[in-house]
């Protein structure tokens, strides 16, 4: 067998393999990410509409967030096209572009809730029931930063009166009877009328 070619073979490999002086490929840092919590602004809280919707875009050189799109939407058409015109030509945060990222995404959150003392009437609590129900039917009862809250309260404070949303199956019930006692008395305090009817719900 001739080894010269297996030689100019393993030569060839070789050369590739050492060859140094070709620039290495620049890696892209990677997007910025960021989550902004809101209320529903006042003139979409009629519609019921409300969720979180993800938007990505470019950084352009003065840091500022350019054509933003929607990569993930709510099903709200309302809020996204609200958070877009929020986003668009947005200051971008120091810290987020300390790496010179060119993209950005952003999760924007709009809810009726801020904190357990923020107080949602039955009536905005139906509108936003009946909304969700429409755009996601079959889901049962959405689990709200309110929802999420009320039975997190019950975990770290051991709150009498949340006793019931220790109990996933009973918590919900308890949530789907307050929103059916809502469309009788819009202008009760939701969080009023779930401890009312939670502790009665077995």
């Amino acid at each position: 067998m001739n080894a010269r070619p297996m030689l100019a073979v393993l030569a060839c490999a070789a050369a590739l393999s050492i060859a140094p002086g070709r620039a290495q490929q620049t890696r892209e840092p990677p997007p910025a990410d960021a989550t902004i919590d809101l209320l529903v602004p006042d003139d979409i809280k009629p519609t019921g509409q409300h969720g979180t919707v993800v938007l990505e875009g470019d950084i352009s050189p003065e840091g500022r967030m350019v054509d933003p799109v929607v990569s993930w939407s709510s099903k709200a058409p309302l809020i996204d096209a609200r958070a877009q015109k929020l986003l668009t030509n947005a200051k971008v945060a120091a810290d987020l572009i300390a790496a010179h990222p060119k993209h950005i995404h952003v999760a924007v959150a709009y809810y009726n809730t801020r904190g357990l003392d923020f107080v949602i009437s039955c009536a905005q609590a139906v509108l936003d029931a009946d909304w969700y129900a429409g755009a996601f039917p079959g889901n049962g009862n959405e689990r709200t930063p309110l929802y999420t809250m009320i039975k997190g309260a019950n975990l770290i404070t051991a709150d009498p009166r949340l006793a019931f949303a220790s109990d996933p199956a009973r918590y919900d019930r308890a949530w789907t009877r307050t929103i059916e006692r809502c469309r009788t008395s819009p202008e009760t305090p939701f969080l009023k009328a779930l401890i009312d009817i939670g502790k009665d719900v077995r």
